[in-house]
């Protein structure tokens, strides 16, 4: 697994293919370059509460922010759901056998990142892959050493690997599927 860091994203490097239908839904994979898949690794972010907390939510959404401020993140979700919206507007006609104004696709878009407020740190809110209750994505200490989400402490510091998927299209709107 190749691993992308956000100063190391071109934006023109970002493929996309035809949605196809899967059940009640549209999906368009995203790949980098030659077909790679785009796994992203962050700057260090600050978690928000504890793996206890997290497990007890069951919404299998962890909410973080950068340490410093470093804002490479929030940037790089900016230009990709721009990049999103201007690739779907381009590709319309093919993808949905329409022209749809840009206006129209810009309201159906739901954005990754959220604006923020002047002397506010971005706030993400990543998906994290959860089966019957069990996380499916491995979490390392500083040591390399695997360990349980339950380990994770409020205010500690982490870095996470991220899985930007496709576009997922429904019904009334479409967004980019990530996670971690």
């Amino acid at each position: 697994m190749s691993l992308l860091k956000c100063s190391d994203i071109d934006m023109k490097d970002i493929q996309y293919t035809k949605p196809e239908k899967n059940g009640a839904y549209y999906y368009s994979s995203m790949s980098y370059g030659c077909s790679q898949p785009i796994h992203l690794q962050t700057p260090r972010l600050r978690c928000h509460y504890s793996g206890d907390d997290f497990l007890n939510k069951g919404q299998g959404i962890i909410q973080l922010e950068p340490t410093h401020n470093d804002f490479s993140l929030y940037e790089l979700f900016l230009k990709l759901d721009d990049r999103n919206i201007k690739h779907t507007f381009h590709k319309n006609k093919e993808w949905f056998g329409k022209n749809i104004p840009l206006s129209q696709i810009e309201d159906m878009y739901k954005r990754s990142s959220k604006p923020v407020k002047q002397g506010r740190k971005p706030e993400f809110n990543l998906k994290v892959p959860i089966i019957k209750g069990k996380v499916q994505c491995p979490i390392y200490d500083q040591k390399r050493g695997c360990i349980d989400i339950r380990k994770i402490n409020p205010e500690c510091e982490i870095v996470v690997v991220i899985h930007i998927r496709g576009l997922k299209f429904l019904k009334h709107h479409y967004y980019c599927d990530a996670y971690i």
